[in-house]
């Protein structure tokens, strides 16, 4: 079966459907932009294994064509959503979501969605890219289509879990093991981390890591409240000398964090004079700041280790 929606802008599709009362089970299901599907922000896909439907309000959907359920839930979805590359007024208008939200509103009512093993794949106009697998969550749907601002439509969800997530952005790659992110208070709890900038100039493994109060920031960045590990090892390579600065540097994204602390912290930095390797029970620090094209700012560090080692040349 295959079927558009009113403006032909999506193209409905499903192998299979069941009929069991006020339920419906459909299989083989997607949602997939058709080639006039040009003027929003992002271009978002959409399939997965089924879709079934609780509750359905058969007179609102035979006499209005508006779908009232109690409860969506999504098998295995698959999600793609990327920039569309379209230019115009539409494609830059920051409140492109909620307009499509307040459309969607208008042919769906539900209280709940429930999302079952999905995996997404997220790209962003600021070079920002998200890949998730093995997603579960559940979502307050009645609250997430009448949002009118980032706020309420975060206050909808509660608390996703994941079992790996990769996150790239301007150079540096942060990848994510059995994690859980609560979206209301802003935080990112995950039992491993490991983090990577540049050409292998930094890099890090951590357990059992959490990130308090994430929000991304305008310039395509981010800022945090509190970064704590509570095991790490980290490798910090120094430019060689005589080597290009400003183009290392300008692979460094923003970053702004208010407070750094890890125990059992494994510590190694190599530059073209010297190396040092240690071993810390403890390591605080903050704020931090890193810039595009400027070095690394950290203010207040404090370590409490159990052996040092210097080495020269």
């Amino acid at each position: 079966y295959r079927s558009y929606d009113s403006d032909s802008l999506y193209a409905v599709r499903f192998e299979q459907i069941r009929f069991d009362n006020t339920d419906v089970l459909v299989s083989g299901f997607s949602l997939l932009p058709t080639d006039r599907n040009l003027d929003f922000t992002n271009r978002k896909a959409l399939s997965m294994h089924s879709l079934k439907l609780e509750g359905i309000s058969w007179p609102d959907l035979l006499l209005n064509r508006r779908l009232v359920a109690r409860r969506v839930t999504l098998d295995r979805p698959g999600f793609d959503i990327r920039p569309s590359g379209a230019k115009g007024k539409a494609a830059n208008s920051p409140t492109s979501y909620f307009s499509f939200l307040r459309r969607l509103s208008q042919q769906l009512d539900a209280e709940q969605l429930v999302v079952r093993d999905a995996s997404g794949d997220y790209r962003t106009a600021a070079s920002i890219r998200l890949r998730f697998q093995q997603v579960n969550l559940n979502i307050r749907l009645r609250e997430l289509l009448s949002s009118n601002n980032r706020g309420q439509l975060l206050h909808s969800f509660s608390p996703i879990s994941f079992s790996e997530g990769d996150i790239e952005a301007k150079g540096t790659r942060v990848t994510l093991r059995e994690g859980k992110v609560n979206t209301v208070s802003r935080t990112l709890d995950a039992q491993y981390m490991k983090w990577a900038l540049g050409a292998g100039s930094s890099e890090g493994e951590f357990q059992q890591v959490s990130l308090q109060d994430l929000q991304e920031e305008k310039g395509g960045g981010f800022r945090a409240g509190r970064l704590a590990w509570d095991k790490a090892m980290v490798s910090v390579q120094s430019l060689e000398r005589g080597a290009n600065k400003s183009a290392s540097a300008s692979r460094i994204p923003i970053l702004r964090l208010h407070q750094l602390e890890g125990a059992n912290t494994s510590l190694r930095f190599r530059n073209a004079e010297l190396g040092a390797t240690m071993q810390l029970e403890l390591l605080k620090a903050g704020p931090i700041a890193m810039h595009p094209g400027e070095r690394p700012v950290l203010e207040h560090l404090m370590l409490n280790g159990r052996s040092f080692l210097l080495e020269s040349g």
